[in-house]
Parts: C-alpha cells; sequence; structure tokens
C-alpha cells in the first residue's frame, strides 16, 4: 500500500551554464587621407562594447564592436598623431545546456589590444575580450509536505532554494560638461579618450533599485605648442529603475557598463571651455527571490514494515556575494633601451585572466593585473608606453561543496610613487565579486512511501540505549519503531532536551 502524501509544487532557478571564455576582435583600417603616414607606434588601447547576445539551443552568439585608439609618430616629426577603428565582431560558443527561454547575466572587459603596421597607411587591430556568461533555467520541484496519516512519524526539514524573477537591462544617459581648469592651456588635438566605471552599486527597495557610480573620463590631447597633455574628470550618478515586484529581500547580481560615449570641445553659455560629453551607462541585472519551505525527509509508521524511495533533485540556493579586495604592489623598472621619464601620467590598469576553482573546500582566485604607464619625455612634447603585470593569489573558505561562481571584475585603482626617471613603485587596488550558487543534484526529496505488512520482528519491551556521535531523538525512535513521545516519558525529558553522548536511554516497546 502506498501512503497519500502531500505534494506541493514550487519553483526554482539554477544556472544551465557558467562560463568564461575569450573573444577575438581582429581587423585592419586604413589611416584617413587628413592623417600623417605612420612611421612607429607608440601605444594601443581598446574597449569593445557587446551589442548582441542571443541564446540558441546549446550554444551562444555574441556580437559587438572593438574600438581602437593608436598612437603613433610619423617619419616628419616625434610628435605624436592618432588613428582611432572600428571592428565589429561575432563569435559563437558552443554550450550545452542552454536554451532560448533562459535568463542570462553577461560582464565583460577588454583585457589585451595590440596593433601591428601593415604599411605606413593600413594597420592590423586586435583586441582580447574576456567574457563571464552565466544562464539560469527554471524547474518545479515536487516536494512532500506532509503526510495523511494519524500513525505516520514525520522528519520535517527547512530548505531553501531560489527562484529567478527578473532580469533587467536598463540604459540611461550621462551627460557632463568637463572644465578646463585655468591653468591648463585648451587642447589643440585630442589623442586619446579613456572611460572607466567606478564605485558602482545597486541597492533594491520596493518595486524600485538604486543605480550609484561614478564615470571616470581621462583625456590626453597635444597644445597648440606640441606638448602632451592630460586631464582627468569624475562624474557621479544616480538613477532610479523601476523592476516591479523587487523587495528588499531580493538578492541581486549586477553588472554596469558604458554602452557608448560621445565628446566636443566647445566653450558653453557661461564662457567656460571644456569638453561636454554624453555617455550611454547599462545597468544588467538577475533578481532572485529565496524561498524556505518545510518539507518531509523521513516517515515510518511504529510496528509496520515501511519503505521510503527517494530522488535527488537539481535546486539552487542564491547563497551569497562575496568580495576579495586585492592590494597589489611592485616595482616598475624602464627598459634600459627606452627613454628615461620626466613625468608619469595616471596609470591605467585592468584585471586579466582571472579564474576562480574549488578545492579541498577552498575557493582559489588567480589571476593578473596588468598596468599600462605612459610617460612623457623629450621636455613633455614625447611620450612612451610600458605594460608591467602582477599576478594574484587569494582564496577563502567554499560554503558548498560544488559551486558554481560567477566572476565580477570591478575598476582597478592604480597609484605610483615616481623614485627616479627610471624606476616608480606601483600600487594597484581592485575589488573582485563572486556569485556562488549551490548548483548540484543535492536536494532529496521522497518520491513514495510504501506500507508493508506489521513488522514481525521481535525485541525486549525495554532496550537500554546508548546515545552515540550524531544521534537524534527522531533516529533513534525510527531504529527500534517506537515513538519520540515514549522516549522522553520514559526518560522524564522534555521536548528540545539536548543528547549528549554516552547518556544512557531507556526505549519502550
Amino acid at each position: 500500500m502506498e501512503a497519500e502524501l502531500v505534494k506541493e509544487n514550487f519553483l526554482t532557478s539554477y544556472p544551465s551554464a557558467n562560463l568564461t571564455l575569450n573573444i577575438l576582435a581582429e581587423g585592419e583600417t586604413i589611416v584617413p587621407d587628413i592623417k600623417k603616414d605612420i612611421d612607429k607606434i607608440i601605444a594601443v588601447e581598446g574597449k569593445s562594447y557587446i551589442e548582441k547576445t542571443e541564446i540558441q539551443k546549446n550554444r551562444i552568439l555574441f556580437a559587438g564592436t572593438a574600438e581602437f585608439t593608436v598612437l603613433y609618430t610619423s617619419e616628419e616629426s616625434d610628435a605624436l598623431n592618432s588613428v582611432c577603428a572600428k571592428i565589429p565582431f561575432n563569435h559563437i560558443e558552443e554550450c550545452d545546456g542552454v536554451s532560448p527561454e533562459n535568463k542570462f547575466l553577461l560582464n565583460y572587459e577588454t583585457v589585451h589590444s595590440e596593433c601591428m603596421l601593415v604599411n605606413s597607411r593600413k594597420i592590423s587591430v586586435k583586441s582580447v575580450i574576456s567574457v563571464s556568461f552565466i544562464s539560469y533555467a527554471d524547474l518545479t520541484l515536487p516536494l512532500v509536505t506532509g503526510v495523511r496519516s494519524s500513525e505516520a512519524e514525520i522528519k520535517k526539514e527547512q530548505v531553501a532554494f531560489s527562484h529567478l524573477t527578473s532580469c533587467i537591462s536598463e540604459s540611461f544617459t550621462l551627460s557632463d560638461f568637463s572644465e578646463m581648469p585655468s591653468s591648463s592651456e585648451p587642447p589643440d588635438t585630442l589623442l586619446l579618450t579613456r572611460t572607466a566605471l567606478k564605485d558602482c552599486s545597486f541597492k533594491a527597495v520596493s518595486g524600485k533599485a538604486v543605480a550609484k557610480g561614478t564615470l571616470s573620463v581621462f583625456r590626453i590631447y597635444l597644445t597648440p605648442e606640441g606638448s602632451v597633455s592630460h586631464i582627468c574628470h569624475e562624474s557621479p550618478f544616480t538613477e532610479i529603475l523601476d523592476i516591479p515586484g523587487l523587495s528588499e529581500d531580493d538578492s541581486c547580481d549586477v553588472s554596469f557598463f558604458v554602452k557608448s560615449f560621445s565628446e566636443e570641445f566647445r566653450t558653453d553659455e557661461s564662457s567656460r571651455k571644456g569638453f561636454a560629453f554624453s555617455a550611454e551607462i547599462t545597468v544588467s541585472s538577475v533578481v532572485f527571490s529565496t524561498e524556505k519551505v518545510h518539507i518531509i525527509k523521513d516517515s515510518y509508521i511504529p510496528g509496520m514494515n515501511v519503505t521510503v524511495n527517494s530522488i535527488n533533485r537539481k535546486k539552487s540556493e542564491i547563497s551569497k556575494t562575496e568580495t576579495i579586495s586585492l592590494s597589489l604592489k611592485d616595482n616598475v623598472s624602464i627598459p634600459e633601451n627606452m627613454p628615461a621619464a620626466e613625468q608619469i601620467l595616471p596609470v591605467h590598469a585592468r584585471i586579466t585572466d582571472v579564474n576562480a576553482s574549488v578545492e579541498n573546500g577552498k575557493i582559489s582566485l588567480t589571476g593578473t593585473i596588468d598596468a599600462y604607464i605612459m610617460y612623457l619625455y623629450g621636455e613633455g612634447k614625447a611620450l612612451d608606453y610600458i605594460t608591467h603585470r602582477i599576478s594574484f593569489s587569494e582564496y577563502m573558505d567554499s560554503p558548498f561543496e560544488n559551486p558554481d561562481i560567477f566572476i565580477k571584475t570591478g575598476a582597478v585603482y592604480a597609484d605610483f610613487n615616481f623614485l627616479n626617471p627610471s624606476k616608480l613603485d606601483l600600487r594597484c587596488f581592485a575589488d573582485i565579486s563572486l556569485s556562488i550558487s549551490e548548483n548540484t543534484d543535492s536536494l532529496n526529496c521522497i518520491e513514495n512511501i510504501l506500507i508493508g505488512e506489521a513488522s514481525q520482528k521481535k525485541r525486549p519491551s525495554i532496550v537500554i540505549y546508548f546515545v552515540k556521535s550524531g544521534d537524534t531523538l527522531w533516529d533513534i525512535a525510527k531504529k527500534y519503531s517506537t515513538t519520540t513521545e515514549k522516549i522522553l516519558e520514559a526518560n522524564a525529558m522534555e521536548k528540545g532536551d539536548i543528547l549528549n553522548v554516552g547518556v544512557r536511554l531507556l526505549i519502550p516497546a
């Protein structure tokens, strides 16, 4: 005979795919006619925009644009010139387990760019874009929450599982004016603009989210006298996003991106001179609601032969987000075959090659930070460029035996101490966010309970039992086919009393 069970359906979302990959964007571009011929490439910087992500059955399509700024000198003079290029890219990644109905979160960063001279009017450019991708699938869990039998002894356990309630991608425009300091010379030629987001945060409130952060803009330009100069500007932003159903208790995984950026140098209505710019910032987020329920984990009927059949089911519990803070320091020497530095420009650094692995209950996070160091020489009229790499390894306890880990890298703050024309002390600070979730067939669920004939097993009316490590009163009662109430009564105990190892219990029939 099969016991009558009370089953309820609950919805969970689990990671169907979690991968880190590199996308290569490469191509050739022609130097515009208005630009001088290239003699020597000084530096190249790249940034990328993934404009489309499409999930198909067992594969993912990425499409976007890589933008390059190449600094160079011509045969005519050592004065800096720049040329910009845009290269579209497409990438198909085979990925078992994903399907079009999955929701996903994406994080990406251009981690390496390079340039080769084909001839004086043509250059070959290449960028490596590091992508972290995680997708979620919904699954219905049929869980036993009750047994319709007055004789059944039941063991309950609280379980938690998460359901993805919303997936958003919202963009907003940040416009600002970056005024030139009165002591600075106005730009004659803008050579390079670098943007970065930092100090980003996302706070959930009822039905809304508050997205905050700062857009940092760094520019290198030539003055009318031919000197190389630079200017930095920071624009804080606060944006209120409408997310119906969002609760303060929900868990949110968030990524921030600069989707586009445009600027022009002008004089505003107050006669201020500077750069007027507009940036489109995108906030992408997946939102999880965690539910806790009590389910039946085991059952028996005293005096009867009972068989409980169970099955392991997949479920996901979004545990928490951990932040690992990096603080790295290293000495940097300018190679002997390069000019000595007169002035170091603000250092640009980014995290590259970051990986997470789990072993012996520990999460190991390894990677590198690449620092791009530009410096001036020749009385401030010439620029050169070196790259310095610092490796790191960090460890933390893992909340699960086999977790899924989604890595989000933040902005790297770089500082330096200019020791002499050939040496500097470099310091880099960064936060790496880890979203850790359980993704195993670890939830043991009852499928059915079969009740057989009455047990023929004979035993004395009273048994003396000595408590062992790990024992519970319910487990002891099941072993001897009695009830917890009878054991409590026979031993003058109350519900909730602690079972100490070695304590003698009288077990009644």
